[in-house]
């Protein structure tokens, strides 16, 4: 990620328009999640995204916050206390991934096993496991980071994240703050942007939908409606379908 400051990234986007889009944490760490429970769709559209960067990179921009880095390690960094603290309550992504190959590998041989027992030997199977798919799986969602804006710590955005908190307003109505500062530092450079007149879509993804979605797909929340709405900012719940409104 290219550590960016709000006032810096404004400059460039009013200098250089082309449309914004938020990623949040989740969407990265779901690139992980391919095998078990997030639809191959995702990964086909961060690729076609990646390209589409590749052969322009002002085809859009892509921002995240020091909070997306801070929180994409804690999720996926073995070596990190956080992740390892938390691992030992559930299986974060990488470990859930591993399992799932092992366990595919354990059925096949069974499979086979049962086979042989039948007289009707098959071919040596393939060993999932070895296919390093957890690896490239990493190498895809760090590329998608690569090209993330991560906007520093603002003061004013996280007190204006901490007044969420203390007002049990979403995306902080739990108490959870990490969301909040999130959300605000990306109302407030979307806010500098409309002020100045950029006329650019600006889009907000998040599969966080229990925070900042509603019943309606691609619907924010009711509680953020007026803030997405403020600076004409959409919401999706699902980065591809982001990426697909950006014509990618």
């Amino acid at each position: 990620m290219t550590p960016r400051s709000l006032a810096d990234a404004a400059a460039d986007l009013l200098a250089n328009p082309r449309p914004l889009l938020f990623v949040d944490t989740c969407d990265v760490v779901n690139l992980l999640q391919v095998l078990a429970t997030v639809a191959v769709n995702e990964l086909r559209a961060v690729n076609r995204l990646l390209s589409a960067l590749g052969a322009n990179p002002q085809r859009c921009q892509l921002a995240a916050t020091y909070v997306t880095a801070i929180e994409y390690l804690q999720k996926t960094d073995a070596a990190n206390p956080v992740y390892q603290k938390d691992s030992q309550i559930k299986r974060l992504p990488p470990d859930e991934m591993t399992l799932q190959l092992t366990e595919i590998d354990a059925q096949i041989r069974r499979i086979h096993l049962v086979r042989q027992e039948l007289g009707v030997p098959l071919p040596a199977p393939i060993i999932y496991s070895n296919l390093d798919l957890v690896s490239d799986l990493r190498v895809t969602a760090g590329m998608l980071l690569d090209c993330c804006w991560e906007l520093g710590r603002d003061q004013h955005c996280v007190d204006a994240a901490i007044t969420r908190v203390f007002a049990k307003m979403r995306p902080s109505h739990k108490r959870e703050v990490k969301d909040s500062i999130h959300f605000e530092h990306c109302l407030e450079l979307a806010n500098r942007l409309r002020q100045n007149g950029f006329a650019e879509s600006i889009l907000f993804a998040s599969a966080n939908k229990h925070d900042y979605g509603s019943k309606v797909l691609h619907r924010p929340h009711d509680e953020l409606q007026a803030a997405f709405a403020q600076v004409q900012m959409l919401y999706f719940e699902r980065l591809a379908d982001a990426i697909r409104y950006l014509g990618i």
